[in-house]
């Protein structure tokens, strides 16, 4: 079991799945509810309405909305921003289309190093390679 820093406060915890310490994690969830509670009767709330009147700081709703954990639906226009892009987002860190178009260049990648390794395991089966870098084979006849 190791230790690990805290997303939001960076104060060191034991390990665990979601990168936040116990106390973050249940101060997120607060707010998230409290947000939500107000969003019901509030909606279209700018970020500024729901700080002012929730308590939670813009910083945190920020954080939040960053994080996933919490979508405004008529969010304020460059509240957030795709961190590629720069396109305004109503939560994450990417818009859509950076999505895909990440997730496109990942396969691509991932398609190269599966086609090298491919090659490198042919050739660890019958091909030797002299000190230039040549292909040799190397047949069975005596």
């Amino acid at each position: 079991m190791g230790f690990e820093y805290c997303r939001k406060c960076r104060k060191a915890y034991i390990n665990g799945s979601s990168g936040y310490c116990l106390s973050c994690i249940e101060e997120m969830d607060e707010s998230v509810k409290i947000i939500r509670e107000y969003l019901e009767k509030h909606p279209g709330a700018t970020v500024a309405e729901i700080s002012k009147n929730t308590e939670v700081s813009k910083k945190d709703i920020v954080f939040l909305l960053r994080d996933d954990r919490l979508v405004l639906e008529n969010a304020d226009e460059g509240v957030i921003t795709c961190d590629r892009c720069g396109k305004s987002i109503r939560s994450g860190r990417y818009c859509k289309e950076c999505l895909s178009h990440m997730g496109t260049m990942f396969n691509s990648v991932s398609n190269e190093l599966k086609a090298k390794q491919d090659e490198l395991n042919g050739k660890n089966r019958g091909d030797k390679v002299n000190m230039r870098g040549n292909k040799m084979r190397i047949s069975n006849r005596t």
